[in-house]
């Protein structure tokens, strides 16, 4: 964060231009990006993708070559290492790859941002004609952005980065400014790069609320229905949001909630915050009352993240429960395309000329630990389901791991 008379920029840059530590230089070309994914298949899907992204990697590659070829103008012994490593960010994947050096006599960490700056990652090669392109085709000077933030300090290190997703608040407009680019190649499509630019930007609208994972279950008892499937769920989500998950703590825990000598049935919460800390609660579990339910008024967005991962966020949720008058259950969701998802309180499965259907997880819905376990046993199907289908459907259910089925009418205000 650095604070101007006219003006305040916010970096929150992941890329590395140099670091000097020691006599010697390390630099951290970032070139290559991809969008991470909603659900944890899709997250992982991405990542291979990325790894396996010729044009990327060769990007990577190019880049990464040119700037090792400019560092021993100034430094000895360099070598390029952990060639196009994949790092994971909370909206995207990016290849970095590092290079590093011994400071030739009488070169300082001064005379080193003199010679590579600007970074290559950002003007592409061949460096003076690409630079030239730049400006000749952009009509304004990209100001902070693509430049360099950092500090020296009288022992003679340095740090710097890239300032990639970097905002510029002007004081007397009160505009913020956000810039977004990438690599052009022979491979590069248009669409695909707009696409990109448009991931760079999800930092933006990316609000970062206090959450913890949570798995809701059913212990009767002193027996977990479908732990196994709830402890594999939970790990994923701690996976895909980089939360530290003890595998033998959370059993210990279910261990000594089984070992408790509950009867009965009793709906059990396990939370994991962030730091990885198990708590449990439990109640017991109370009869439903109600059947009804009704479909909403609005869609749901799919892009939404906690869609896909069960967690205390549930402002979406929660907004759509507010609407519910008081003889209902809940409200079935459906997304902006149309397509039916979920209830809120669990997943929707519909009868239809004698089979058995549910949506599928891509069109935004949660990956419920009932819903997998009939999946894995055929006694339903995934296909999507439109508005439109609910028309001539012979049967619907609520369904999750704690009510199993709840067979509901779908009401009409």
């Amino acid at each position: 964060y650095l604070r101007f008379d006219n003006f305040d920029v916010l970096s929150l840059s992941p890329e590395l231009f140099f670091a000097v530590n020691d006599q010697t230089v390390t630099l951290k070309p970032m070139k290559g990006t991809i969008a991470r994914g909603k659900s944890y298949e899709e997250d992982v899907n991405n990542r291979k993708r990325l790894a396996q992204s010729i044009k990327n990697k060769m990007e990577n590659d190019m880049i990464a070559t040119m700037m090792q070829k400019e560092l021993e103008r100034i430094a000895d012994d360099t070598q390029l290492s952990e060639r196009c490593q994949i790092e994971k960010y909370p909206t995207v994947y990016q290849l970095t790859s590092t290079i590093q050096g011994k400071l030739k006599r009488g070169i300082d960490a001064v005379e080193v941002f003199k010679a590579i700056f600007p970074s290559g990652s950002i003007t592409g090669l061949p460096k003076r004609e690409s630079i030239e392109l730049i400006a000749n085709y952009e009509n304004e000077a990209r100001g902070v952005y693509c430049g360099a933030i950092g500090y020296f300090t009288p022992q003679g290190e340095a740090m710097f980065n890239v300032p990639i997703r970097t905002l510029t608040i002007d004081k007397k407009t009160k505009i913020a400014r956000y810039f977004a680019g990438g690599g052009i190649t022979a491979r590069s499509k248009p669409l695909e790069e707009f696409h990109e630019m448009l991931t760079k930007t999800k930092i933006l609208t990316t609000y970062d609320r206090p959450f913890q994972l949570l798995e809701t279950m059913l212990l009767e008892n002193g027996e977990i229905f479908l732990e196994t499937y709830h402890v594999n769920r939970l790990q994923r989500s701690a996976d895909y949001f980089d939360i530290p998950f003890r595998l033998d703590d959370v059993k210990n825990h279910l261990f000594e909630l089984k070992r408790a000598g509950l009867k009965g049935k009793w709906r059990i919460r396990l939370l994991v915050d962030i730091n990885g800390n198990v708590t449990l609660e439990r109640e017991p579990l109370k009869p439903l009352m109600k059947r009804a339910v009704l479909l909403a008024k609005k869609p749901i967005d799919s892009k939404n993240v906690f869609l896909y991962h069960k967690t205390t966020e549930r402002t979406v949720f929660e907004s759509f429960r507010e609407q519910l008058p008081g003889d209902a259950l809940d409200m079935l969701l459906w997304n902006e395309l149309g397509e039916i998802t979920e209830f809120t309180i669990g997943n929707v499965v519909i009868q239809k000329d004698g089979e058995l259907f549910t949506p599928p997880v891509s069109s935004g819905l949660l990956p419920g630990t009932f819903r997998q376990y009939l999946l894995d046993r055929g006694k339903i199907k995934e296909r999507k389901l439109y508005i439109e289908d609910l028309q001539n459907i012979d049967a619907m259910w609520l369904i999750n791991s704690v009510r199993k089925w709840v067979k509901v009418d779908l009401k009409t205000e």
